[in-house]
């Protein structure tokens, strides 16, 4: 895809590397024992076969993109960014690290950095982005467009993002593990009971409902008409293996369609961020760690 094309996903990817501060105080190699954990961090859960993946590549070629950290009064230093980069170091017991030194002003910056750089690279599940702009507002008082200036985003997109937070946690754990995306999520919102909506969101997930189904099929519930489920695809257990291993890794739905002896892999995408977050993430996968 050109850098043109690219610009023409939208104005989110553009922004966010404007938003960010762009002079490292220094670049140097630290002790890993030297740096400790954000406890903001906005990246909640970190994928165990990902994490030995990243090790491995480690241990072949070494951490490549430096960790961004911020010296701590009490001694060491603070991630502000690269978490997954530090624990994979630790499995694969390097001693240092690369990592590029800021001078943060406080805690809200701090967390503010971390969210922009997990959302650049989009690190961040939905509920976890969601999360980290209501612990932004919260903490600091922002308005919901004090908050989408902060991190370079359209306040629509984070006031969308928040509404989230509004479903059952059965449904934002289905989203957690990778199971049901934002977007089948989203027509959720519309139903009236908990019961309903962990209701909807397990059929979603059991009978692989795309957004549009489960938008008309919510429709037709709350106006009291009876809706037609989509008959399931026939699929064999591998391809249905698979297809549930790229849903969670990519976070969104991925399906793989079969035909004589090639076929598709389809990846779904509901909105321009969605669309960029996979954008970049499947970049990212070719640069290395």
């Amino acid at each position: 895809m050109s850098a043109a094309k690219k610009r023409g996903l939208g104005r989110g990817l553009d922004s966010l590397i404007q938003s960010a501060p762009t002079a490292p105080t220094g670049a140097r190699q630290l002790a890993v024992g030297e740096l400790h954990p954000n406890r903001d961090q906005p990246r909640s859960r970190f994928d165990e076969t990902g994490l030995e993946e990243l090790a491995d590549s480690i241990r072949a070629q070494g951490v490549i993109q430096p960790i961004i950290v911020t010296a701590r009064s009490a001694g060491g230093y603070t991630i502000v960014a690269g978490e997954r980069r530090w624990r994979a170091a630790q499995r694969a017991e390097l001693a240092e690290v690369p990592a590029l030194v800021r001078e943060i002003s406080g805690d809200q910056e701090l967390l503010e950095l971390a969210l922009v750089e997990n959302l650049q690279r989009s690190d961040l599940n939905s509920v976890e982005e969601a999360e980290a702009y209501q612990t932004l507002q919260d903490k600091f008082s922002l308005s919901q467009d004090e908050l989408a200036s902060r991190v370079g985003k359209a306040r629509t997109t984070v006031a969308n993002s928040l509404r989230l937070l509004r479903l059952p946690t059965e449904v934002t754990d289905l989203m957690r593990d990778g199971r049901l995306t934002a977007g089948q999520a989203r027509p959720l919102l519309a139903l009236d009971s908990r019961e309903e909506q962990c209701r909807w969101a397990e059929r979603a997930v059991n009978k692989s409902l795309s957004a549009r189904d489960l938008e008309r099929l919510v429709r037709s519930a709350k106006g009291g008409r009876k809706g037609r489920t989509p008959k399931a695809r026939s699929i064999e257990v591998h391809t249905a293996a698979a297809e549930e291993t790229l849903t969670q890794k990519l976070q969104t739905r991925v399906e793989i369609r079969r035909r004589g002896k090639g076929g598709r892999v389809l990846l779904h995408f509901h909105t321009e961020e969605e669309l960029i977050r996979l954008y970049d993430l499947l970049i990212s996968k070719g640069e290395g760690p």
